[in-house]
């Protein structure tokens, strides 16, 4: 639960012209929902036996889904509660979602969900993972907006969750990025309880997690930031984060920085910024491109983006984006960020993942959930239950492409350290 700033509802309701897929958009929307509307959960792919497994395991018990854990389920998602806004209703749920590929160019993807046994208790803003043949959570929060230091995994081959260990207090998080090398995991900056961003690396060896989970501290991120996340660059050995928010600007506009580590060096190496200063977004690595999907950027730091209201560049205000990035790292030279097409609609808190269906060369990206922009009625910023699946083999350069029926963005408040100055400069 990460709170907003107070602001005026008034700056929050400019009305701008959405853009909707067409036919020939690398986009679409699945025909099948999550159970509940979910956003802040977390999503990881993973591959399983149901024996554990054994080395006598037939090739047909190997298993393959996309794993959902907790979240906001709140229909009115983050709503105005007074002096912030917050998610009132998290779940302990999880689900499984086992993607069908089209057989022919006539189909679309479509898929299955099905209700895992509930985790141990509810939060949101962690982060999951795999280790053998365990699904794994970690950090967040809990309802009442404390972080959470149990470590809760799931065991495939017994369909149970057990607690496992708790995070030392000092390496207590929430909104951080997670990356798994083996047994090893890293949790990557996110935010303390106070909200202040971490520059912290905590590297959990989880070789021996029936007995005793260690942690020792890893090279610390160049930039204190929060609500990210990791992917794998050009070989499983080195890290990439991007973006973000920090308290060291007053949560005043996301971050557009990229840093990169490689596992055994002395320090995170910068690379080519983001085109976009974005937070909240989803970041995958698939078939060796990096694509940075969404997020949360500021009302006046998206190309073509304008709003009248004087207002709401006062306030502060935030846009949630629909534009996508991609980089690619298998070309020589120094790569850079290039923009792709918009998504059918502007999101930021969701979860996503790569997908590759075995025999295929191309890949698809699957985002689930997420929250959308701010509804002045409720006064909140809605949960959707809704999944999309993007098609990079499918998408242009922007610029190349069918032109949108206009830049879709929703005004959202700032994050809570803004709101003294916004009190200030209103008052």
């Amino acid at each position: 639960m990460t709170r907003y700033s107070i602001a005026l509802t008034t700056l929050l309701s400019t009305t701008i012209t959405p853009h909707f897929a067409t036919a020939a958009d690398p986009w679409s929307y699945l025909s099948v929902d999550i159970p509940v509307a979910l956003s802040d959960m977390a999503v990881t792919t993973m591959t399983y036996t149901t024996d554990g497994g054994n080395s006598t395991t037939a090739a047909a018990d190997v298993k393959k889904k996309i794993i959902l854990t907790g979240g906001c389920v709140s229909e009115k998602g983050n709503e105005y509660l007074g002096e912030y806004f917050a998610c009132l209703e998290l779940t302990n749920k999880a689900f499984s979602f086992e993607p069908i590929a089209p057989k022919t160019q006539f189909q679309a993807w479509t898929g299955t969900f099905a209700a895992l046994p509930d985790m141990p208790r509810e939060r949101n803003r962690h982060g999951s993972f795999q280790v053998n043949n365990n699904l794994c959570v970690v950090g967040g929060r809990d309802t009442a907006d404390n972080l959470v230091a149990a470590i809760d995994c799931y065991d495939a081959t017994t369909n149970a969750w057990t607690e496992v260990g708790t995070l030392p207090e000092k390496y207590m998080t929430s909104d951080f990025a997670s990356y798994t090398l083996g047994d090893k995991v890293y949790i990557i900056g996110g935010y303390n309880q106070g909200y202040e961003a971490l520059s912290q690396v905590v590297v959990m060896d989880m070789s021996n997690m029936d007995d005793t989970i260690t942690f020792e501290e890893g090279v610390p991120i160049d930039t204190p930031r929060g609500d990210i996340f990791a992917v794998p660059v050009d070989d499983e050995s080195t890290i990439m984060i991007s973006g973000g928010f920090t308290h060291l600007n007053d949560f005043a506009k996301p971050l557009d920085s990229v840093e990169q580590y490689e596992i055994g060096s002395d320090s995170w190496e910068p690379v080519d910024a983001l085109n976009e200063e974005r937070g909240d977004k989803q970041l995958i690595n698939l078939n060796g491109k990096i694509y940075a999907i969404g997020g949360e950027g500021k009302v006046d730091s998206g190309p073509g983006i304008t709003v009248d209201d004087p207002l709401v560049v006062l306030a502060g205000g935030s846009i949630v984006l629909d534009t996508v990035e991609v980089l690619d790292i298998t070309v020589d030279g120094d790569a850079e960020w290039v923009t792709k097409g918009d998504m059918p609609a502007s999101l930021f808190r969701f979860g996503a993942s790569g997908w590759v269906e075995e025999g295929s060369d191309d890949g698809v990206i699957f985002v689930f959930g997420g929250q959308v922009g701010f509804e002045a009625e409720c006064e909140c910023f809605r949960t959707t239950e809704k999944v999309m699946v993007f098609n990079p083999s499918q998408s242009k350069v922007l610029g190349q492409s069918a032109p949108s029926a206009g830049v879709a963005i929703s005004v959202v408040v700032g994050h809570v350290v803004a709101a003294a100055a916004i009190v200030m400069m209103l008052a």
